[in-house]
């Protein structure tokens, strides 16, 4: 298991033949090509993309919270392989990514109902193990709520 991070010129360059394999695989995932602060982590199992997740740096992306310049605005696992544990392994990479890179504040973009549902639990963990990181959620619930009500 491991993650890639491609910049929007790398992605496209390594899976131009796959994009419409991407769109029904992930199909919320909306494709950037036109600015230079969007990256992608990749996270592969035996060199198979199973999850994806898009990354906005160095950019204000926000109004309302403008002390953070780096956003994540996309968190998905492929269909065929949801139920694996795929999703914990790729917020974990975001935040491992974010810490290795001096990345020290991290926005997190709204939720889809699945999103609340399956992964805003890996958010609470994995901000609590990189204090480092200054991590917001943009949900209107306070991001311990969850741990309460669990």
């Amino acid at each position: 298991m491991n993650y890639k991070v491609l910049s929007v010129n790398e992605f496209y360059s390594e899976y131009k033949k796959e994009l419409d394999s991407f769109h029904s695989q992930f199909r919320y995932l909306n494709l950037s090509y036109d600015d230079n602060n969007i990256y992608y982590l990749c996270l592969y199992d035996n060199n198979i993309p199973v999850g994806i997740t898009k990354l906005k740096l160095g950019g204000n992306y926000s109004i309302r919270f403008n002390k953070y310049n780096n956003w994540i605005s996309f968190v998905s696992v492929s269909n065929r392989y949801r139920g694996k544990g795929y999703s914990r392994i790729l917020v974990e990479s975001i935040f491992d990514y974010c810490s290795k890179n001096g990345i020290t504040s991290l926005l997190q973009s709204d939720y889809s109902v699945m999103g609340w549902e399956r992964i805003k639990k890996y958010f609470v963990e994995y901000s609590k193990k990189y204090p480092q990181i200054d991590f917001h959620d943009t949900d209107n619930h306070d991001l311990y709520d969850l741990e309460e009500s669990a």
